[in-house]
């Protein structure tokens, strides 16, 4: 049976329609009809009812299942055997930071470290986006996220392991405001948490943010007041440099401003926040039930940076 008919028949079933399949798989209208045909012929059953809009038939319904899983366990199985022809037999996928140095120097080292040291399995960086954290941990998507929180570490630990997720402390991170030259609160001589109580806080409107949310929402209530959220359809970091900030401030990891991204905008200006306790807590994070066996020696490598990197303080 042709892997590449079985392919096409996937896709069709995604749109139930000949020509908006096609297209998405670069044939014509008339190819693909006729390799479902034969497709149907070999099989001694019909997978496509064409009287009118086209559906798939019961049998087609079953037939699709069982397909889309042997193709996804033909993939690992040829991801996994590559991974052998080239001498590595274990993979870690961790979720790629949106800037490197918010996870800190030392757990990148810990990256090559582990390259180097454990050659046999690979370690692969992915970009999370329209999902959390726990929703990609959760999903098999990463085995290693990246958690932001403020407030007590401990009782966040605790409120990550009830749901099923091992959290440890990365590194503190201060809070930054990056706005406009221009903007009034540039003329403070220091700048706090409660002289952002009436302006908007500008923050991308994507699942991943959504810790960045909580984090916000956290530290302006500690410090008495609600904050004035303004979302902005941005799912990465360069949508930063478009948002309109006339009147709304970034706050950001004091890290992630000095990327030089940040630092090379003339008409912008970063400072640092004077409360003592405007920082939030970075975890790396990964799901207690996760049987990959290259996990466990990662992460104690990891931890060991972690405590090197706590250690430091702020």
């Amino acid at each position: 049976m042709d892997l590449q008919v079985l392919k096409e028949y996937v896709e069709f079933a995604k749109y139930l329609n000949f020509s908006a399949a096609a297209r998405m798989l670069h044939m014509s209208q008339s190819s693909l009809s006729k390799h479902i045909a034969d497709l149907e012929k070999n099989l001694g059953f019909v997978l496509v009812s064409r009287k009118g809009t086209p559906t798939l038939t019961p049998a087609g319904q079953i037939f699709l299942e069982t397909v889309e899983d042997v193709l996804f366990q033909l993939e690992k199985t040829v991801e996994k055997c590559k991974e052998v022809q080239h001498g590595h037999v274990g993979r870690i996928v961790i979720q790629d930071p949106l800037i490197d140095a918010t996870i800190g120097n030392q757990s990148i080292n810990a990256f090559m470290y582990f390259s180097e040291h454990y050659p046999m399995i690979s370690i692969d960086l992915h970009t999370i986006r329209g999902q959390t954290s726990l929703e990609a941990l959760n999903d098999g998507t990463v085995d290693i996220a990246y958690y932001m929180a403020y407030g007590d570490e401990a009782e966040i630990i605790e409120e990550r392991a009830r749901l099923g997720v091992t959290a440890f402390p990365m590194r503190r991170r201060r809070f930054a405001v990056w706005m406009r030259r221009d903007h009034r609160l540039t003329n403070l001589e220091e700048l706090h948490m409660a002289d952002l109580h009436d302006v908007p806080f500008l923050i991308p409107a994507d699942r991943l943010f959504d810790d960045w949310r909580v984090v916000l929402e956290q530290a302006s209530l500690a410090h008495g007041f609600f904050p004035k959220v303004n979302l902005k359809v941005t799912p990465t970091i360069n949508g930063y440099f478009a948002l309109n900030t006339k009147d709304g401030v970034v706050i950001l990891s004091e890290a992630f401003l000095r990327d030089p991204r940040f630092l090379m905008r003339d008409d912008m200006v970063t400072h640092e926040l004077a409360d003592p306790d405007c920082y939030y807590t970075l975890f790396i994070v990964y799901r207690e039930d996760n049987e990959n066996p290259a996990l466990p020696p990662f992460v104690e490598r990891l931890k060991m940076a972690a405590a090197e990197e706590v250690d430091q303080g702020l």
